[in-house]
């Protein structure tokens, strides 16, 4: 068995290290603004009232819930903001499909009204959409 022989000041710089180490990923894991980026990506495809639809270029996401967006989050709400983009000023509800990670992947559902995702939840079942897809989700 080998024997180990670390010093005080070892010790202490290790345990810091540790400290440190977990505060930037906690950090990590909360976005730091509002607005976060949506990557669509092509998923199963894109449909808009049960046709093809193009898949759109990124745009940003003006969060409406949760109030504190994260890589973990199962659902986020809100509303596009990119000026001069397809879905500029629509609804968009965004659910995990994925396990809670930095490369979640979500279904977008783009959405007539904004309804709240209590409202979502306690109805078990997905509002009706005009634009159905699939996306990634950057802080900005």
């Amino acid at each position: 068995m080998e024997e180990y022989n670390f010093s005080f000041q070892m010790v202490r710089f290790l345990e810091q290290l540790v400290i440190q180490t977990r505060s930037q990923n906690v950090k990590k894991d909360i976005f730091m603004n509002t607005t976060i980026l949506v990557h669509p990506i092509f998923g199963f495809g894109w449909r808009q009232d049960g046709h093809h639809f193009e898949e759109p270029s990124d745009f940003c996401l003006n969060v409406r819930e949760p109030k504190e967006v994260s890589i973990s989050a199962r659902y986020i709400i809100g509303i596009a903001t990119q000026k001069g983009h397809v879905l500029d000023g629509m609804y968009i509800l965004l659910t995990a499909r994925t396990k809670p990670s930095e490369d979640t992947s979500y279904n977008l559902f783009v959405l007539n009204n904004c309804p709240s995702l209590s409202e979502i939840i306690a109805a078990k079942e997905l509002p009706q959409a005009n634009i159905t897809g699939f996306a990634l989700v950057r802080d900005i």
